[in-house]
This record gives C-alpha cells, sequence and structure tokens, in this order.
C-alpha cells in the first residue's frame, strides 16, 4: 500500500495538472463502473471480515483477511478498467 501511495505521489507531482488531459465522458463512464465493481468485492469482503471470522477466527487472521479484501477490490478495479479500455480498442 505504501508502494502504491509513493508510486502515486510520484506521478502526480511529476506530470503538472495543465499537461494532463482532462476526462471525457467515456473515461468517466469507465471509472465508474470499475469502481462500482470494487466496490461490492469490498463490501463483500468487509461483511465477511467483520460479520462472519469474528465468530471462529482471532487476531492477525481477521487483519489479514481485511488486508487481503482491499488489495483484491484495487485488483478488480484496475482489471475492469483495463478490460474496458481493451475491449473498447478492440472494437
Amino acid at each position: 500500500m505504501l508502494l502504491l501511495g509513493v508510486g502515486y505521489l510520484y506521478l502526480r507531482l511529476g506530470s503538472p495538472q495543465e499537461e494532463r488531459p482532462p476526462l471525457d465522458e467515456r473515461d468517466r463512464a469507465i471509472e465508474h463502473r470499475a469502481i462500482s465493481a470494487a466496490y461490492y468485492v469490498l463490501m463483500a469482503g468487509m461483511i465477511l471480515v467483520g460479520c462472519v471470522m469474528p465468530f471462529n477466527s482471532s487476531g492477525w487472521t481477521i487483519t489479514n483477511a481485511a488486508i487481503f479484501c482491499i488489495v483484491a477490490a484495487e485488483v478488480v478495479h484496475y482489471s475492469v478498467v483495463v478490460a474496458s479500455y481493451r475491449m473498447q480498442a478492440s472494437s
């Protein structure tokens, strides 16, 4: 997570705002779709971690499962973005 944050910070500071093109409707729709899919993955994982796992697990198992759910949601987010752009490029 720290490495991802440092990477975002480096990219943001490395390219000034006026050089970045504004997002068009297609980019906004893709981002909305990706965030929606990642949200459902994250909520399902957090319900599992917060409501089910405390009855049969404890300690670091719950912590690791929560971190895994966050990482899985990010993977889904970026996978949907990449798949959406690739589908549009092939059509």
